[in-house]
């Protein structure tokens, strides 16, 4: 059951996640292939960063070793993960579900990375529409309650809590 109330959570979650890019590709001026300007010029689609310097936080070697050690202890000790590994009938359905885990969190990642992408451009795009002084995590909820009209701002209220309702559920089970 956990299971499948996590892919309808996941379905309601990454719905949320379209919703949100297909209203600031609608806002945004000049179209899609006009996007890629600006976000190469920012360097906002340089996906990989090589240097070895300790001062520089988020470079690929950051990158590999905190996610490394963090799908580790999430694949290998965390509950609500293994929970899911041990509701498949052997061990080859087992490996099947930690590898679409891993790709499908791969998905994930990269689809928040470009709705980062997107919110910077939008808020390129209006020069003052953005506080000056808002965190950077504080970003994405700031444009859904200001930006979004009613339904879609319930919509994706709705997607962050079923993340969080997965969560739960799992916990709980």
């Amino acid at each position: 059951g956990v299971i499948y109330t996590d892919i309808l959570q996941t379905l309601v979650f990454m719905l949320g996640w379209l919703v949100a890019v297909c209203f600031i590709l609608s806002a945004l001026p000049g179209g899609f292939a006009d996007l890629w300007i600006p976000a190469i010029a920012q360097g906002k689609l340089r996906t990989f960063d090589f240097s070895t310097d300790f001062q520089n936080p988020a470079t690929f070697w950051a990158g590999l070793i905190a996610m490394l050690f963090t799908h580790l202890a999430l694949n290998g000790v965390n509950q609500t993960q293994v929970q899911k590994y041990l509701a498949v009938s052997n061990l080859k359905g087992g490996q099947r579900a930690i590898l679409f885990h891993g790709v499908s969190l791969l998905a994930v990642y990269v689809a928040f990375f470009a709705l980062g992408t997107l919110l910077y451009l939008f808020y390129a795009a209006r020069p003052g529409a953005l506080p000056a002084n808002i965190a950077p995590d504080r970003v994405f909820p700031y444009f859904i309650m200001k930006e979004l009209p009613a339904g879609l701002r319930g919509f994706l209220i709705a997607g962050a809590f079923s993340a969080a309702m997965s969560t739960l559920s799992s916990a709980l089970n």
